[in-house]
């Protein structure tokens, strides 16, 4: 019984706002648009964390819902405040970069699943990790 009960309680704690909407919705008449998709750190000292700004909106008449974001590495995150957009609505997405035990050319990426078409928005972080000078 205990088990049973921490299943269900596992199951419907683990879900996020965006569960409340279709992710097969796409709508054609529905864009998204991201003011710069990719944003260049430079070169940063191992070790150092880097939160990047996207500004994303919804220039169209219909509602943009973002129903999953997810990054391609664990020493990447982002957070979304909003996963509904209304038409001429704009939301900003930070993603955060920790580079510890990274060295040399880095490129990460966020990915937005949306109901816009193309379906699939592409955030990328970017940049060089070098190793600090030892003293």
């Amino acid at each position: 019984m205990k088990y049973i009960l921490f299943t269900f309680l596992f199951v419907f704690s683990c879900t996020s706002q965006s569960d409340n909407y279709p992710t097969d919705l796409i709508d054609n008449n529905v864009q998204i648009l991201v003011e710069n998709n990719i944003f260049d750190f430079g070169e940063i000292v191992q070790g150092e964390i880097i939160t990047a700004i996207f500004k994303i909106s919804n220039p169209s008449s219909s509602d943009l819902i973002i129903t999953n974001v997810s990054s391609s590495c664990g020493c990447t995150t982002s957070n979304l405040k909003k996963d509904l957009l209304k038409a001429g609505d704009e939301e900003i997405i930070e993603v955060t970069f920790n580079s510890e035990n990274k060295i040399g050319k880095q490129e990460k990426t966020v990915s937005l699943l949306t109901n816009a078409t193309p379906n699939t928005t592409i955030l990328t972080i970017k940049g060089n990790v070098i190793v600090p000078e030892k003293n």
